[in-house]
C-alpha cells in the first residue's frame, strides 16, 4: 500500500474556491496528502470504450501492453516503476502511434489518481502530461470520460500531487480560455462525477479489507476534495460575464449559457440533495468542514436564489454559532463564510439566541486567542463588528466582555510577537470603531457621551491602562527613549511597549474625537497615580513611579514627535505640578527619574513653570501658564532650586538628581548653567560630601549629555553637543594638581582623573581638559610609572628607564611614598582612561615613552613566572609589585590592531625602538633567568607587538638593524664594521666564559625572532652592497654554532638555504660570508689541534667535533652550500684557488692553514673534480688542481712510513691533506666516478704512497702504536684499494687483509672486560659502578642522570645517529659491518653488567633515549624473511633452508649464552650469508638484553605482511629459548621473603606471584605470549584477600607496567614490583602521577617535592607533567615548582 497513515501534515492553507476561480486552476495546494485506495461505486470504472476495445491490450505495442499490465499489480513499488517506464515509452510517440494508447490509459487512469500512494498518483499525473502533449487533439474523443476525474484531482490533498494534475490539465490546454472551453463542454460529466462522490460513504468506498480509520482518512480526503473542486468550478462557471469580451463567438456564448444554466441546475439540486449541506458542516474531518465553509461561501455569492428562508433559519444558528471552529485551518474560509453570509442575510440573527449561540461561544473564541489563527482573526473582528446587528446587544456590556475576552488571549499569543501586535492592532481598531460608532447603540448626545465614557472608563482605564501598569515592573527592562531596536529583546517587553502604543494611539484618537473625553481619562490617571505616591509602601510607591516613566517615553516615541500638545498640557504638566513637592520631599529615585525624562521629553523651559507653581519663593516672579520661563527667571530658579537641591545631600539619589540637574541645561543659558554647576561642586565643602567622588560622577553624566546632544540631526551644531562646551579651568587645576601630588593617589582621586580624561572605552574618547592641561597629566603619570621601572628587581630595567627619561621627567628620590602605591595610581589612571592616550599623537615622544612604559611593565609581568622569588628579601613587596604588573598586563590587552592604527605613525616607530633596546637589554643582561624561556618570550613579544605597530618594510627593517648593534658582549666572533674576527685570547677565562653565555643568549633571541619574522628582516644591508653588508651578521651566528633551544645545523643553515633559493642576489652574501669565515679560520687555525675524533669527518653527523668556531662553520656551510646546489664547480674552484694562495707565504707553508686545510678539501674535492673533469686534458695542459694533487702526494712520499712515525714529527697534517682529496663511497657507480677524475699520475704516486707504508721485516722493533697513525694507515689502505686496487699485486693485497683481519680480532679484545667497559663509555663520565639500586634506596640518592651518560664518539654515531642512507648501502659495505660490530660490542657488555645495578640501567635508560631503532630494519635486510615464508607454506618442520637456519642458529645461539662472540669471531672474510649470521645473532641479543625496545619497534611497524613475518621468525626460533631462559631465570632468583612467593608452570609458559603482608594477599598471574617479547606479558589477578578493589587495580596495573617496560629478564621485573610494594607497607608515598613508589622504566623513588603541598614525585614523571601541560606547576596544588 501507500505511505503509512498520518505521513505527512495536512494542509493548514488549503486553497479557497474564489482564488482558483481568479486563475482557474490553483498556483499550488499545500494540502499534505491523505492516500486512499480502489474505489467501486456504480459507474466508476464506465469507461468510454467499446467492450472490443477494453479487450486487455489488444493491438498494442508489446512493451507499452506490459507496463500497462503492471499497472493492476498491488504493490505500490511496481506501480510507480511501471508507470515512469510507461512515461518514457509515451514520450517516444507522437501523434497517431499513441491512438491505441489512450482508450486503456484513460480506463488505467481513473483508477490510478484514487490509488491510496501519492507516488503513484503523482507518477500517474506525469504520464497523463506526456500523453496530453503526444496526443494533442487526438485525446478530444475522451475527454469527457476524464474531464471529471482530472477536475477532481486539481484539489487533491497531497500538494505535489495536485500540482502534477495542474501541470497536465495545462499541459493539454495552456490558454485559459482553453481551459475555460473545456470546462463548459465537459461541465455535465464534471458535475456529475462529483455529485455521485458526495453520496460516497466510509462504508461504500472500496471493496478492499481495510481498517476504519484508513477508510475514515480516505472518505475525508474524496469529500474534501470534491468539495473544493464543486466551489471552484461554481466560482468559474457562476462568475459575472467581462464585458471586455463581449466579442466572443456566439456559439461560444452558447455553450457558456449552457453550462451557467447546468451549473445553477446541479448546484440547486445538490443544494436540496444535501440539505444545505448542514452534515457536512458538522463533520469532525477539519478539512471537509473548511471546505464545505468555501462551497457556503460559493453559494452565497453564486446561487443566492438558493437560499430560502427556511434555509436561513436552518443555516443560521450553524454558521452564526461557527466560533466554536477550534481548528485553525477552517478560519480563513470561515469568517468568510461568516461575513458574507451576515452581509447578505442580516434577518437571520432573529433566528436564534445571540447570547447563547453566538456571544458566549465569541468570548471563548477570543480567550483561547482565536485558537491559533491571530493573523486571520483578529483583522476580522472589527468587520464582524460592523455587521453585527446592534440591537441584538446591551452596548456596553458588549463591549466590555469584548475587550475582557480579547485581551485574555494575549497569554495564548505570548509567543509570537507578530500575534501580539495583530491582537494590539484590532483592540486599538475596535476599540476607536466603538467610540465613533456610539451613535449605533444609543439614541441621543447625552446617552452617546455616557457609553464614550463608560467604554473609556471600564475599556481604558480598568482593562487597558491597568494591564499596561500591570506588566511595566521591574521584571520588565526600562523602555529605552527612541530605540524601536528594542522591540525585539522579549515577547513581554515587546507587548509591553506596543500596549503603551495602543493606548497612546486611542487617545491621540480620543483627542481628535473630542477633546473633554481625553480629560475622562487623564483625571482618573493622575488621580490614581497621586493616591499611590501617598501609600507608605516605597517598593509600590516606585513601582508606580517607573510605569509613569515608561509611559513617558513612549510619549515621547509616539506622540510628541507628532506635534501633539495634550501629553503635556493635559496629562504630564497637572501630574508633575501635584507630584513635585512630594518627589522633592521624599527624595525617591525613581521620582527624580521621572522629572528627568519629562525634561528630557518637553523641554526644561516647560517642565519648571510647572513645577514651581505650587512653590512660595520670594525672589521668584510668577509664570504665564502656557508661556516659556524667561531665561533671567529660569537661571535665577535653577541656582537657588535646583542645585542645591540636586548637589548638596550625597545619597542613594545622587546620580539620579545629576541626571536631573544635567537634563535642565537649556541651549540658551547652557555656559550659565554650567558655570553655576562646576563653580558649586568645587567650593562645596560643608555638606561632607567628597566633592572629587560628586565632580566625577557629574562628569561620567556630562559625557552622557554630550552624546545624547551630539545625536539628534542637528549633529555638533547644539550647544554642549562637543566636548569644548564643557571645558572649565577648575576642572583643569583640580586634575593637575591631583597628577603632580604625591599625597592625591587615592582610589577616588584616579577615578576622577578618569573621568576627567575619559577614553575607559574605544568609543568614550570625550575629555573635560584642554589639550595642554591634558598633555600636563600625562607627563605626571609617566613620571610615575618611571618610577615604578626603575625600582625593578630585574637588573635590565634600570637601564631600560634610564633609556626612557625624556626632558622635564623629574624623579624625586627623597620621596617617602612607596612606588607601589604610586605606581597603581598611575596604573589606574592609564586603564581608564587608555583611549584618551590618542589624543596625545601631537606629541609623539610624550606617547611613544608612555606606550613603551606600558610594555616594558607588562614584559616584566611576564617574566615574573621565569623569577625564582625566593632571591628576593621581602616577598611581600614583590607580591604587591607583581599585582601592578599584572594590572598593566590587563591594560596591555587593550593595545590591539585597532588601537595601533588609531597611533600617528612617527608614535609607533619611536614606541618600536624603545621596545627593541628594551628587550636587546633584557635578554643581554638578565643571566640568572632561564634562557631558552627569557629568549623565546622576548621574542614573541616582539613580534605580536611590531605586528601591532604595523611600520613599514624599511622601518621595520631598520628597527632589526637597531636590535643587533654592536655592545660589550655581542657580537662574540665577528666585528660588525671590519668584518674580522674578535681576539678573545687575552680575555681571563671567566670573563670569556660569561661573554659567550650572553652571547648564545641573544642569538638564541635572534633565533626565535628568525622563526617568527623571518630571516630577510636581518640580512637586508644597504642598496649599494645589498646583502653583504650583513654578512657579519650570519657568521656570528654560524661560529656560535649552538645556543639555548637549538643550533646552525638544525635550523639557522636550512633558513640561510631557503632564503639564498629564493633570493636571486644572494650570492654576494654567501661569498662574503665564505671570506670572513676562511680568515677567521686562518686566524684561529692553530686552535684545532688534532684528535682521533676530528681526523675524518663524516659530514653527515659529526661536523660538531670540529672544535674552532670559524673551521667548524665553514666546513659546515661548505657542505651545506654543495649539498644544496648553491655552489656549484665554479664556486668551488674559486674557493679553491684562494686557499690555495693561502697555504704558501712564500717558500714557506702556512701552518695554520695546513691544519684547517684537510677540512675543506674533503667539502669541495668532488665538485672540483667535476671540473677538472669538463676542462680540457692532455699531460700539458694540467690544471692547478691536479698540479698540486701531485705536489702534496710527493710532499707525503718524502716522509717515513706511517708504522714508523715518532709523537712529535709533523707529517699527520700532510698525511691528512692526502687523504682528504680522495672520499670513498660505498656505491659502485660514485666510486667508478672518482677514479674516472683521477689521472694516471697521481694513481701512481698514491700506489707508490701506500706500498711504502708495508713495514720492513728488519724494522719490527721500531713499529709505531701510536693510535693516529694505525687510522691513517687505515684510512689509506681504504682510499688506495678504492682508487687503485686494480693495480694491486699479491703483496699489496696480503697487506690490506692483514691489517683487516687484525682490525676484526681487535674486536675479541674490546669486548672483554674492563677494556670493553673503556671502548663503550667515554672518557669524563661518571663510573658505572656495581652498586645495587637496593643499596641506593637506602642512602636516598637518585640515578645519577642519563645526560651524563655519553658513549665514545666512534660507537655513538652508530647508535645514536644512523640515517636512512644505511639501508641503501650494500650488505658487505664497511658501513654496515662497523655498525653492526658496534651494535654486538654494546649489547654484549649491556649484558655483561649485573642486574639491578646503576650501571647497567643507566645504559639501558641510555638506549631507550637515544639510540635509533633503524638499526632492527637494517638486521632484517639480512635475515632471509622470504626464505621462512616460503618454509611455512610448505608445512615440512625437517625442511628448512640452510641460509635460514644459520641465521636462526645465530640468534637461538645468543639469547642462550647472551653473547654474540663466535659469530664476529667467523665474520672475516666478509660475506653476505656471515653477515646474516651476525645479524640474526644481535636480533636474538636484543631479544634477550632489550626486549622493551624490540617490542616498542614492533609494534610501530606499518608493514602487516613485513610485521607478520618478524612475528611469525621471532615465534618459531628466538621465543621458545627466550621463554626457556625467562623461565629458568624466575626459578632459580631468590626473593628472601616469607611474604613472596613465585611458582611458574612451563607447560603453560606462567608464573604466579603471591604477596601476603598483614592477613591481606593476592596472587597475580603473568602469561607470556608465545610470540615473547613482540607481544606485551599479560598480567591477571586470580585471587585477593583483604585488599579493596582500587589498591587491587593499582598493584595490577604497576605489574604490567614493571614486566612490559622492562629491558632484561623478567625476574628483575617482579622483584622490582616486590620491591615496589614493600616500600608502601613501609609507609612510603607513591608518586601522585604514575601511583608507583618505584619508577616502572628507570627505578627510582619519589624524591622531587613540591615546596607547597610537599608531595614527591618521580623526577622522570614531573618532567614529563611539564612538558605536556606547558606549565611548571604542582599537579596536585598547582603552585609554582
Amino acid at each position: 500500500m501507500g505511505k503509512p497513515k498520518g505521513d505527512a501534515l495536512r494542509s493548514k492553507a488549503r486553497p479557497s474556491s474564489s482564488s482558483l476561480a481568479a486563475s482557474l486552476l490553483p498556483s499550488g495546494s499545500a494540502a499534505a496528502a491523505v492516500g486512499f485506495g480502489g474505489y467501486v461505486g456504480s459507474s466508476r470504472f464506465e469507461t468510454s470504450i467499446s467492450n472490443e476495445d477494453s479487450a486487455p491490450f489488444m493491438d498494442l505495442d508489446s512493451e507499452v501492453a506490459q507496463h500497462l499490465q503492471r499497472l493492476s499489480r498491488k504493490d505500490p513499488t511496481t506501480k510507480i516503476k511501471a508507470l515512469a517506464s510507461l512515461s518514457e515509452l509515451i514520450k517516444q510517440k507522437k501523434g497517431k502511434e499513441l491512438l491505441p494508447i489512450i482508450p486503456q490509459w484513460t480506463f488505467e487512469y481513473k483508477k490510478l489518481i484514487l490509488d491510496y500512494n501519492r507516488d503513484v498518483r503523482r507518477a500517474t499525473h506525469d504520464v497523463m502530461t506526456n500523453v496530453v502533449t503526444g496526443a494533442g487533439r487526438d485525446l478530444a474523443p475522451h475527454l469527457k470520460s476524464i474531464m471529471g476525474p482530472w477536475w477532481f484531482s486539481q484539489f487533491d490533498l497531497a500538494s505535489e500531487v495536485s500540482q502534477a494534475a495542474k501541470s497536465s490539465l495545462q499541459a493539454a490546454f495552456p490558454s485559459q480560455e482553453k481551459r475555460l472551453h473545456a470546462l463548459n463542454l465537459c461541465s455535465t460529466e464534471i458535475f456529475a462525477y462529483l455529485e455521485e462522490n458526495l453520496k460516497l460513504t466510509p462504508q461504500n468506498l472500496s471493496d478492499k479489507a481495510l481498517a476504519s480509520d484508513e477508510l475514515e482518512e480516505m472518505y475525508q480526503q474524496m469529500i474534501s476534495s470534491s468539495l473544493v473542486a464543486l466551489a471552484t468550478l461554481l466560482d468559474i462557471l457562476l462568475r459575472e460575464p467581462d464585458k471586455a469580451s463581449s466579442a466572443n463567438v456566439n456559439s461560444e456564448s452558447k455553450l457558456a449559457s449552457k453550462a451557467r444554466a447546468l451549473a445553477i441546475s446541479a448546484a440547486e439540486k445538490l443544494f436540496s440533495f444535501h440539505k444545505c449541506f448542514l452534515n457536512f458542516l458538522k463533520s469532525g474531518s477539519p478539512s471537509i468542514r473548511s471546505a464545505t465553509y468555501s462551497l457556503l461561501s460559493s453559494f452565497i455569492k453564486n446561487v443566492p436564489e438558493v437560499f430560502g428562508e427556511d434555509n436561513i433559519r436552518c443555516l443560521a444558528p450553524a454558521l452564526l454559532g461557527v466560533f466554536r471552529e477550534n481548528n485553525p485551518t477552517c478560519h480563513s474560509s470561515m469568517w468568510e463564510a461568516v461575513l458574507l453570509f451576515t452581509r447578505k442575510y442580516p434577518q437571520s440573527w432573529v433566528y436564534l439566541n445571540v447570547h447563547k449561540s453566538v456571544l458566549n461561544h465569541l468570548w471563548q473564541f477570543l480567550r483561547n486567542g482565536c485558537y491559533g489563527s491571530p493573523r486571520v482573526s483578529y483583522p476580522a473582528l472589527i468587520l464582524f463588528l460592523e455587521v453585527m446587528p446592534t440591537q441584538s446587544v446591551e452596548a456596553d456590556k458588549f463591549f466590555v466582555n469584548f475587550f475582557k475576552n480579547l485581551l485574555a488571549g494575549r497569554s495564548i499569543c505570548d509567543s509570537s510577537s507578530t500575534d501580539q501586535l495583530s491582537l494590539l492592532r484590532a483592540t486599538t481598531e475596535c476599540f476607536l470603531w466603538g467610540l465613533h460608532n456610539a451613535s449605533k447603540y444609543c439614541d441621543g448626545p447625552n446617552p452617546i457621551h455616557d457609553l464614550q465614557v463608560d467604554l473609556i472608563d471600564k475599556v481604558l482605564v480598568k482593562i487597558l491602562w491597568a494591564d499596561f501598569f500591570e506588566l511595566s515592573k521591574g521584571s520588565i527592562p526600562p523602555i529605552q527613549r527612541k530605540s524601536a531596536e528594542t522591540l525585539g529583546m522579549g515577547n513581554s517587553f515587546s507587548y509591553l511597549q506596543e500596549l503603551g502604543r495602543c493606548i497612546i494611539e486611542i487617545l491621540s484618537g480620543i483627542n481628535l474625537l473630542e477633546q473633554n473625553l481625553l480629560s475622562f481619562f487623564c483625571k482618573s490617571v493622575q488621580e490614581s497615580f497621586l493616591d499611590m505616591l501617598q501609600q507608605g509602601n516605597l517598593e509600590i510607591v516606585s513601582g508606580s513611579v517607573r510605569k509613569m516613566i515608561d509611559f513617558l517615553l513612549l510619549l515621547e516615541r509616539y506622540s510628541v514627535l507628532e506635534g501633539e500638545s495634550w501629553p503635556l498640557d493635559q496629562f504630564t504638566g497637572p501630574l508633575l505640578s501635584k507630584a513635585f513637592p512630594w518627589i522633592k520631599s521624599s527624595e525617591l529615585v525613581d521620582g527624580v527619574k521621572l522629572l528627568s525624562v519629562s525634561v528630557s521629553v518637553f523641554g526644561p523651559r516647560k517642565i519648571v513653570p510647572i513645577l514651581i507653581d505650587d512653590i512660595e519663593t520670594s525672589t521668584l516672579l510668577s509664570v504665564e501658564k502656557g508661556r516659556d520661563m524667561s531665561p533671567e527667571k529660569f537661571i535665577k530658579v535653577f541656582q537657588e532650586i535646583f542645585i542645591p537641591w540636586c548637589m548638596d545631600v550625597c545619597d542613594s539619589s545622587t546620580a539620579a538628581r545629576q541626571d536631573l540637574l544635567l537634563s535642565l541645561l537649556d541651549d540658551e543659558c547652557f555656559t550659565q548653567q554650567w558655570d553655576d554647576v562646576i563653580s558649586y561642586v568645587s567650593n562645596q565643602r560643608h555638606q561632607g560630601c567628597n566633592n572629587l567622588a560628586a565632580m566625577k560622577v557629574l562628569l561620567e553624566k556630562a559625557r552622557g549629555e554630550i552624546t545624547k546632544r551630539g545625536s539628534g540631526q542637528e549633529l555638533n551644531q547644539r550647544v554642549g553637543s562637543r566636548p569644548e562646551h564643557w571645558h572649565h579651568k577648575l576642572i583643569d587645576s583640580t586634575a593637575i594638581s591631583l597628577v603632580r601630588s604625591s599625597l592625591g593617589t587615592t582610589t577616588s582621586a584616579a577615578q576622577f582623573l578618569c573621568s576627567v580624561l575619559g577614553g575607559s572605552t574605544e568609543d568614550s574618547s570625550i575629555s573635560f581638559v584642554s589639550r595642554s592641561s591634558l598633555v600636563l597629566i600625562y607627563r605626571g603619570i609617566l613620571e610615575k610609572l618611571l618610577s615604578f621601572i626603575k625600582l625593578s628587581p630585574l637588573c635590565s630595567f634600570n637601564d631600560i628607564c634610564s633609556s626612557l627619561i625624556v626632558e622635564g621627567i623629574e624623579f624625586d628620590s627623597s620621596s617617602t611614598v612607596d612606588e607601589i602605591v604610586v605606581a597603581k595610581f598611575a596604573a589606574e589612571v592609564i586603564d581608564g582612561s587608555f583611549f584618551s592616550l590618542k589624543a596625545l599623537n601631537q606629541d609623539a615622544t610624550l606617547l611613544s615613552t608612555i606606550l613603551s612604559s606600558i610594555l616594558i611593565i607588562d614584559l616584566e609581568s611576564r617574566m615574573t613566572s621565569l623569577v625564582d622569588d625566593t632571591q628576593y628579601e621581602s616577598k611581600e613587596k614583590i607580591k604587591d609589585r607583581n599585582l601592578v604588573c599584572d594590572f598593566i598586563h590587563g591594560v596591555c590587552s587593550k593595545m590591539d590592531n585597532q588601537f595601533w592604527r588609531s597611533i600617528d605613525y612617527d608614535v609607533r616607530k619611536s614606541s618600536a625602538s624603545i621596545l627593541v633596546q628594551s628587550l636587546r637589554s633584557v635578554v643581554l643582561l638578565e643571566d640568572d633567568l632561564q634562557p631558552c624561556e627569557l629568549t623565546l618570550l622576548c621574542a614573541s613579544r616582539m613580534t605580536e607587538v611590531l605586528e601591532y605597530l604595523s611600520l613599514d618594510q624599511s622601518d621595520e627593517e631598520n628597527i632589526c638593524a637597531l636590535l643587533v648593534l654592536e655592545s660589550d658582549v655581542w657580537p662574540m666572533w665577528v666585528s660588525p664594521i671590519t668584518s674580522a674576527s674578535i681576539n678573545t685570547h687575552g680575555m681571563p677565562v671567566h670573563l670569556c666564559e660569561l661573554k659567550k653565555s650572553k652571547s648564545e643568549r641573544f642569538v638564541s633571541f635572534i633565533n626565535n625572532l628568525i622563526m617568527k619574522m623571518g630571516i630577510h628582516r636581518f640580512l637586508v644591508g644597504h642598496k649599494d652592497d645589498g646583502f653583504a653588508s650583513q654578512a657579519w651578521f650570519s657568521v656570528e651566528i654560524l661560529c656560535t654554532w649552538e645556543w639555548p633551544g637549538s643550533n646552525v645545523q638544525t635550523f639557522f643553515l636550512p633558513t640561510l638555504v631557503s632564503f639564498c633559493k629564493s633570493e636571486p642576489s644572494s650570492g654576494g652574501l654567501l661569498n662574503s660570508i665564505f671570506d670572513i669565515l676562511l680568515n677567521g679560520a686562518l686566524v684561529h687555525g692553530e686552535d684545532e689541534t688534532v684528535s682521533l675524533g676530528n681526523m675524518w669527518i663524516d659530514f653527515k653527523n659529526n661536523i660538531e667535533e670540529i672544535v674552532e668556531p670559524f673551521l667548524r662553520a665553514l666546513v659546515s656551510l661548505l657542505h651545506t652550500l654543495f649539498k644544496e646546489d648553491l655552489w656549484r664547480e665554479e664556486n668551488a674552484m674559486g674557493a679553491f684557488e684562494m686557499l690555495t694562495d693561502k697555504l704558501y707565504i712564500g717558500e714557506e707553508t702556512s701552518t695554520n692553514c695546513l691544519r684547517i686545510i684537510p677540512f675543506i678539501m674533503s667539502t669541495m674535492i668532488s665538485p672540483l673534480r667535476t671540473k677538472i673533469k669538463s676542462g680540457v686534458s692532455g699531460k700539458d695542459a694540467l690544471l692547478p688542481l691536479e698540479v698540486l694533487l701531485i705536489n702534496w702526494l710527493e710532499k707525503s712520499l718524502s716522509f717515513p712510513p706511517l708504522v714508523l712515525w715518532q709523537s712529535g714529527e709533523d707529517m699527520q697534517d700532510w698525511f691528512q691533506l692526502v687523504i682528504s682529496c680522495y672520499p670513498v663511497s660505498e656505491k659502485a657507480e660514485e666510486a667508478k666516478e672518482l677514479r674516472r677524475h683521477m689521472s694516471n699520475e697521481e694513481r701512481t704516486l698514491l700506489l707508490d704512497l701506500f706500498r711504502k707504508q708495508k713495514q720492513d721485516p728488519g724494522a719490527s722493533s721500531i713499529v709505531t702504536q701510536l693510535p693516529a697513525a694505525q687510522i691513517l694507515l687505515a684510512r689509506l689502505i681504504v682510499i688506495a684499494v678504492s682508487y687503485c686496487g686494480n693495480d694491486f699485486n699479491e703483496d699489496d693485497w696480503d697487506f690490506v687483509f692483514s691489517n683487516l683481519k687484525r682490525l676484526i680480532q681487535s674486536y675479541v679484545v674490546l669486548s672483554t672486560e674492563p677494556i670493553s667497559r673503556l671502548a663503550i663509555v667515554a672518557d669524563g663520565n661518571a663510573p658505572l659502578n656495581d652498586e645495587s639500586l637496593n643499596d641506593q634506596d637506602s642512602r636516598d640518592t637518585g640515578l645519577p642522570s642519563e645526560e651524563k651518560l655519553r658513549l665514545r664518539d666512534e660507537v655513538s654515531c652508530m647508535v645514536e645517529k644512523l640515517n636512512h642512507e644505511l639501508l641503501d648501502t650494500d650488505l658487505t659495505a664497511p658501513e654496515r659491518v662497523q655498525t653492526f660490530l658496534a651494535w654486538s660490542l654494546l649489547l654484549s657488555h649491556v649484558n655483561s653488567l649485573p642486574s639491578l645495578t646503576q650501571g647497567r640501567e643507566r645504559l639501558v635508560q641510555y638506549i631507550e633515549k637515544t639510540a635509533n631503532p633503524l638499526i632492527l630494519d637494517s638486521l632484517f635486510q639480512h635475515i632471509p624473511l622470504e626464505l621462512y615464508m616460503a618454509q611455512s607454506l610448505k608445512k615440512k618442520d625437517g625442511d628448512v633452508p640452510t641460509e635460514l637456519s644459520v641465521v636462526a642458529s645465530a640468534a637461538t645461539h645468543a639469547i642462550m649464552t647472551g653473547s654474540s662472540l663466535s659469530t664476529v669471531e667467523s665474520l672475516w672474510p666478509i660475506e653476505t650469508g656471515k653477515m646474516a649470521s651476525l645479524a640474526g645473532a644481535i636480533y636474538g641479543l636484543m631479544l634477550r638484553v632489550l626486549p622493551a625496545y624490540v617490542r616498542e619497534w614492533f609494534s610501530e611497524m606499518r608493514d602487516r605482511s613485513t610485521s607478520s613475518l618478524i612475528e611469525a621468525f621471532t615465534r618459531s626460533w628466538c621465543s621458545p629459548s627466550l621463554i626457556k631462559n625467562e623461565l629458568s631465570q624466575i626459578k632459580k632468583a631468590e626473593f628472601n621473603d616469607e611474604s613472596f612467593s613465585v611458582s611458574i608452570s612451563k607447560a603453560a609458559n606462567e608464573v604466579v606471584a603471591t604477596y601476603t603482608k598483614d592477613e591481606t594477599g593476592m596472587d597475580l598471574v603473568i602469561r607470556l605470549p608465545v610470540s615473547y617479547p613482540l607481544r606485551p606479558v599479560d598480567v591477571n589477578c586470580t585471587k585477593s584477600i583483604g585488599i579493596s578493589d582500587a589498591k587491587q587495580r593499582k598493584w595490577l596495573m604497576s605489574m604490567q607496567l614493571f614486566v612490559r617496560n622492562q629491558n632484561g629478564a623478567l625476574a628483575e621485573a617482579i622483584r622490582i614490583w616486590k620491591r615496589n610494594s614493600d616500600k608502601e607497607f613501609e609507609g612510603v608515598e607513591d608518586c601522585p602521577i604514575c601511583y608507583s613508589v618505584i619508577h616502572t622504566v628507570n627505578h627510582s623513588l619519589p624524591r622531587r617535592a613540591c615546596v607547597t603541598c610537599k608531595y614527591k614525585f618521580h623526577k622522570a614523571c614531573l618532567d614529563k607533567w611539564f612538558l605536556t601541560s606547558n606549565k611548571k606547576l604542582c599537579p596536585l596544588c598547582q603552585s609554582p615548582c
